[in-house]
């Protein structure tokens, strides 16, 4: 269609024809898992309830904001036959899949990482976010990673608490 309508010659059209086939087209699978992410300011409980739902302690806890550093992303193990699940899931980071083989690696800045669980079914992928408000004067140490997380996200879980529950810069960003 967009080659009958000329539609390619226009810049914008590649990077929305990019976006449909890469996020899009492929979630369209019934197959493709929902992708769910826990986010919310520091020591809120996202990773302890990230642990929780996959029944496995992967992501590190301790009450100190600013712990992790990177997105986590938990898939059932059962699509660890299928790698182009995960990949596609993170095409839209912009980077591949990198195994978590050590939770201090979420504690490191760097790309996402990835984790196979038999804690969840195949229709779900689980993702632990970094906190978005630890850092001062308005430079956020952990915002473009957890903004790129829930820009790849179906639905958000949003944990907060009484200090980061009335902050308006917060609530803006989610």
């Amino acid at each position: 269609l967009d080659e009958l309508l000329v539609l390619a010659s226009r810049p914008a059209i590649a990077a929305w024809r990019q976006a449909v086939e890469s996020r899009l087209l492929p979630r369209l699978n019934p197959d493709f898992p929902l992708v769910a992410a826990v986010c919310g300011g520091g020591s809120s409980g996202k990773s302890t309830l990230f642990n929780s739902l996959i029944g496995e302690r992967t992501s590190p806890t301790g009450g100190q904001a600013g712990i992790n550093r990177r997105m986590l992303m938990a898939l059932s193990r059962e699509h660890a036959d299928t790698p182009q699940v995960a990949e596609t899931l993170f095409d839209p980071l912009g980077c591949r899949p990198q195994p978590l083989t050590d939770m201090t690696e979420a504690t490191v800045p760097g790309d996402p990482l990835l984790y196979y669980t038999p804690g969840l079914p195949p229709g779900i992928a689980l993702v632990d976010t970094p906190d978005f408000d630890t850092g001062a004067g308005g430079a956020y140490t952990n915002r473009e990673v957890a903004r790129q997380a829930l820009e790849a996200s179906d639905v958000i879980i949003y944990l907060f608490t009484n200090s980061n529950y009335s902050n308006r810069d917060n609530s803006d960003f989610v």
